[in-house]
């Protein structure tokens, strides 16, 4: 009985274990700047938000201000 084994074939089929830790660091990668940037964009529209909400409170101020004024005059 004769067994013959190709090891190269074999070897070739899989990726080695350094293209296997490539591909995961490169995954990894994009997954930190895929994170990143949906921080980066949360932060854009809190501070969106923020400015919109201040933007609001002087509009009330300033109309609780006229209210007030309107009451005096009379």
């Amino acid at each position: 009985m004769v067994l013959i084994l190709n090891v190269k074939s074999g070897a070739s089929k899989e990726p080695n274990k350094e293209e296997k830790w490539d591909a995961q660091r490169r995954e990894y990668e994009r997954r930190i700047q895929e994170a990143e940037q949906r921080a980066e964009e949360a932060e854009q529209r809190a501070d969106k938000e923020e400015r919109e909400r201040k933007n609001l409170e002087i509009q009330l101020s300033l109309v609780q201000y006229r209210s007030r004024n309107k009451r005096r005059k009379k």
